[in-house]
């Protein structure tokens, strides 16, 4: 007997052990070094393997067992949620939602796979038994991603993904604590027959579980299919070449003129792409990107499906990413199934040949943005596409970078030698004298006409990556719900959140939420006070264009009209961007006429 609870003990201290060098090594890495989302899920696959592990010997007593559930649950929450709390200043509140949400349903549901192969005597077998569980349990997520028009998921072991990388903010929906806490009560019940039944067939109970879960998520609305996309949205529309499902309550009007710039640009592409014909592409047309995250997921970009030939487009960005969107699918004609993606699915081929193909920067070229890029980062190279990492740099070098090195090769090669380099990737590159390609695109960009404008290339490409952006999930939220109170005229408390994000992050995007909070409450004298405070830490970043500007309308309404004319001057110098160009114009002319144009009053 106490052998055996020596060999528990030591069981207990190399599972423990395992839970701590796994949280460890996290901490080196972006995102899963605090207590977030990312890192709720990797420990939710590591408490699944290790708690199906221990409950299908339970040859510890249950007192040494919760003694063990304690002591691993508290790892993760000590290693990760110090480092969030003390050394990052993050906020640990959400990282502790998604801890709770994620974590405990999987372990209730590993649980109770454990005590379903109790009876299996052979070590080998559990094993098996429980990988082929766990395989069982995600096999859900490539066939929802492929079959239906969705992009979200929710699973057994992961819980729930909202889409795409750059979803910043992961909403905690009711949907999504319902899901869990029934996943704990099913779990539950399904656990009483396994630890009464002696039978060694009683691994089949997961199994059988997980097959009851499949079938009944479409009905309780966990999936989006074809059909329930449709009676939702309402509205459908069908041309030569486009099928456009769309939310009834866009203008009609609207929805005609989109119709037929989709059939312009299938038209273009086809002709461009050396496609004589090609399915009815259809483009599911969202009012906004909530209703976009409630029935597709991925609010924060639009997607393409090639294997579907569709694709899914929130109304106010269907200007920007419409043709984009459409490459993606047209160059299905010279993909490889199941995907029909581009090589080696690399992202730099994807995505360089869309924007390539799109040859749109800002309503300009897109070798205009490699120009500046040039410019303003002084080693910019690659060996091969894959060598610009979409995730090690701003994703926006590398879509615009690769896209106008693409653009050169469609210009400078073959259209056999330029598309098999879609289909085949580096292994086509290889076969052509690729060195010289680069060294004369190089020369190309260096070639083109100077713009010496480090500020506009701060604006569009100065952001941090997503992977490396501070408080990257708790500072969305503070932001969501921030946006949610303005929205409601709740302008004290949006004020506060933007004021947290602000702290946290240090981002000009909360710090221009405090001040239009403020400026709504006409506490305009405190909202300059702040902004002139903080403005100098924008020099020279991506926000100095922005908040400049916002300056110069703060100084406006305090009636600061010699500030406001410095600043204005000081802009004006700057090189801008159209929008900003267009504004500046209206203040000169308002400012010259003695005319408030941010508040209705006159300045004299």
């Amino acid at each position: 007997m106490l052998r055996l609870e020596s060999k528990s003990v030591r069981e207990h201290g190399i599972s423990l052990l395992i839970i701590l060098i796994f949280n460890f090594c996290f901490l080196f890495f972006p995102l899963i070094n605090l207590l977030s989302y990312e890192s709720s899920i990797l420990n939710a696959i590591i408490f699944y393997f290790i708690f199906s592990w221990k409950f299908s010997g339970l040859r510890n007593n249950i007192k040494s067992l919760i003694y063990f559930s304690i002591i691993a649950y508290l790892i993760p929450f000590i290693v990760l949620g110090s480092n969030t709390f003390f050394f990052t200043g993050c906020s640990i509140c959400s990282g502790v939602k998604f801890y709770l949400l994620i974590m405990l349903p999987t372990t209730v549901f590993a649980i109770f796979t454990g005590l379903s192969i109790k009876n299996i005597k052979k070590k080998w077998q559990k094993l098996i038994i429980i990988f082929v569980i766990f395989i069982f349990a995600l096999i859900d997520i490539p066939f929802e991603l492929y079959s239906n028009p969705q992009m979200y998921f929710f699973n057994t072991i992961i819980g729930y993904f909202p889409g795409t990388i750059y979803d910043q903010f992961i909403q905690i929906t009711p949907k999504f604590v319902a899901f869990r806490i029934g996943l704990v009560i099913f779990s539950i019940m399904f656990m009483i027959p396994a630890r009464k039944n002696k039978t060694k067939f009683n691994f089949l109970l997961p199994l059988l579980f997980l097959i009851l879960f499949y079938s009944v998520k479409s009905m309780v609305g966990l999936t989006t299919s074809q059909e329930k996309m449709m009676e939702e949205l309402g509205g459908m529309k069908s041309t030569n070449n486009s099928i456009i499902i769309f939310d009834r309550s866009i203008d009609s009007s609207k929805v005609d003129l989109l119709a037929k710039k989709q059939d312009f640009y299938i038209e273009k592409l086809k002709n461009s792409l050396q496609i004589d014909s090609f399915p009815k592409i259809t483009t599911i047309l969202f009012k906004n990107n909530r209703q976009k995250r409630e029935l597709f997921g991925a609010p924060g970009a639009d997607v393409a499906k090639p294997w579907l030939h569709q694709i899914y487009i929130s109304f106010p960005n269907y200007d920007q990413t419409l043709k984009h969107e459409l490459v993606h699918v047209l160059l299905a004609n010279y993909a490889s199934p199941p995907l029909y993606l581009g090589a080696d699915l690399d992202p730099a081929i994807i995505e360089g040949f869309a924007s390539g193909l799109t040859d749109n920067f800002q309503n300009f070229s897109i070798d205009f943005a490699a120009k500046l890029i040039a410019e303003n980062l002084d080693s910019l190279y690659f060996e091969n596409f894959s060598d610009l990492n979409f995730f090690n740099v701003n994703s926006y070098i590398s879509y615009n970078y690769t896209g106008s090195f693409v653009k050169y090769l469609y210009g400078n090669l073959s259209f056999d030698q330029f598309i098999s380099i879609y289909s085949s990737g580096n292994e086509v590159l290889s076969e052509i004298d690729v060195n010289s390609l680069r060294k004369n695109y190089a020369k190309y960009i260096e070639a083109l006409p100077e713009i010496n404008a480090p500020e506009l290339f701060n604006y569009y490409f100065g952001s941090a990556p997503t992977f490396r952006k501070r408080c990257l999930r708790s500072n969305a939220e503070k932001i969501f719900y921030a946006l949610d109170n303005f929205r409601e005229k709740n302008y004290p408390e949006a004020y506060s959140l933007f004021r947290e994000s602000y702290l946290q992050s240090g981002e000009f995007y909360s710090l221009s939420g405090m001040i239009e909070a403020l400026n709504a409450q006409k506490h305009f004298d405190s909202a300059f006070q702040i902004l002139t405070g903080e403005i100098g830490r924008f020099k020279s970043s991506r926000s100095q264009i922005p908040a400049e500007y916002l300056l110069l309308k703060e100084a406006i309404l305090n009636n600061q009209l010699k500030m406001a004319d410095s600043l204005l001057n000081d802009l004006k110098i700057l090189s801008l961007p159209e929008n900003y160009k267009f504004s500046l114009k209206i203040v000169e002319k308002s400012l010259s006429d003695s005319i408030n144009i941010f508040s209705g009053d006159t300045t004299a």
